[in-house]
């Protein structure tokens, strides 16, 4: 099968935008992401659609499981990305694996890292231009946040902080596999990881928060996708 084989038809888009507009329910169900493609593009499971590869599932999970403000919104941002993942299956992941983990560091933890007024080592994260880069300003904005995050107790700020600090860890550890060019999987896992808790952070006392930052993730998957399909 060739990596186009799964191309999506104008009807086929239209079936799946109509099931994104009707809402995606977080987790498995007959209304998740996953099932929703699976129903368009076809599958020998409701958790494997035809033509996606394992590791652009994985991120697409990520953002769909997240704590989205509604089932609506979850689904009409999700429409481009699930759309672009189609056709990935046969492809060679490490291109786009590696623009993800540094598109996360680069955007959603510095998003994160806004909000909890640190600003410098905002753009420190912005400026990363490499894995190297973004690795160390991840790993300085995580030292910075959990120094806040010990000066707490308890209570809904100082659980910000330790999804924010968790978040850098593993951002962190997704520019690190992906300068070594090891695993594909390895990196995006810890990049999907990471917006799944930096959705968690910014959700915290504001139901609306984390659709911003996973419209942010939702980005930078699409933007990977142009420049390294």
């Amino acid at each position: 099968m060739t990596p186009d084989a799964y191309t999506l038809t104008d009807a086929k888009q239209a079936r799946l935008r109509d099931l994104c507009d009707a809402g995606l329910c977080r987790g498995r169900g007959d209304t998740s992401a996953v099932s929703a493609l699976c129903k368009v593009v076809g599958s020998t499971s409701q958790d494997n659609p035809a033509g996606v590869h394992p590791i652009d599932r994985f991120f697409l999970l990520a953002i769909a499981n997240a704590a989205w403000s509604s089932d609506q919104a979850r689904g009409v941002a999700l429409l481009p990305l699930m759309i672009a993942c189609v056709g990935t299956a046969e492809k060679d992941r490490s291109a786009w694996s590696g623009a993800v983990s540094l598109g996360v560091v680069r955007r959603v933890l510095a998003y994160c890292l806004r909000a909890v007024n640190l600003g410098e080592h905002a753009r420190a994260c912005e400026g990363a231009s490499t894995f190297g880069a973004a690795a160390d300003a991840a790993r300085d904005a995580g030292n910075a946040v959990y120094k806040l995050r010990f000066a707490l107790v308890r209570g809904p700020s100082a659980d910000r902080y330790s999804w924010i600090g968790a978040a850098a860890t593993v951002s962190r550890d997704a520019t690190r596999v992906a300068a070594a060019n090891r695993s594909p999987r390895s990196a995006i896992e810890a990049a999907g990881t990471a917006v799944s808790y930096a959705a968690a952070a910014v959700a915290i006392g504001s139901p609306d928060g984390a659709d911003a930052v996973l419209g942010i993730a939702v980005g930078i998957g699409l933007q990977a996708y142009r420049v390294a399909a």
